[in-house]
């Protein structure tokens, strides 16, 4: 008699998926979800995708998929919008800084007013607050008012960030 020829079959596992040994059988095959392995430090993202800002504040796509390399690949924002978006911020935080002339808000001091611009209900808004920490915040409410008055456009692209 002669042997019996072997036959394998291939099964493509889909992407994000594996095969659920629990409740599969040799005729039936389950597929589960991955459960994903989040990543407790910074070193342990394998993978980045998205935009990074030159040493000419041009804004720039990474491959897809980049492998993480190390500390060079720290300023890669995932959406162009925050890439731009951060360069307006930083436009934005030089800008505070000389309308405060070297002031810097003092917020465990509760008996100081401070004015400050910020976002709520995707709004960018203005108001006096204490201990409330917010980035751009000024010694006086006519800076702060003349401030959000002059950079109404940078404000509107560094939202996202506020």
């Amino acid at each position: 008699m002669k042997p019996l020829e072997q036959r394998f079959i291939t099964i493509d596992i889909p992407t994000g998926y594996e095969i659920n040994k629990t409740n599969s059988t040799f005729e039936r095959i389950v597929f589960k979800p991955l459960t994903p392995v989040l990543p407790k430090r910074w070193e342990d993202l394998k993978t980045l995708q998205g935009f990074f800002i030159t040493q000419d504040s041009n804004i720039l796509e990474t491959q897809k998929e980049t492998i993480y390399k190390g500390a060079h690949d720290r300023n890669i924002w995932p959406t162009r919008e925050l890439a731009e978006a951060s360069i307006a911020l930083a436009q934005l935080c030089q800008l505070r800084d000389v309308y405060n002339d070297s002031w810097v808000a003092d917020w465990k001091n509760n008996q100081e007013n401070k004015c400050a611009i910020w976002v709520t209900s995707d709004k960018i808004t203005t108001g006096n607050y204490q201990t409330s920490n917010h980035l751009l915040a000024f010694k006086s409410a006519s800076l702060c008012d003349q401030f959000f008055t002059n950079f109404k456009d940078l404000l509107e692209i560094a939202k996202p960030l506020l």
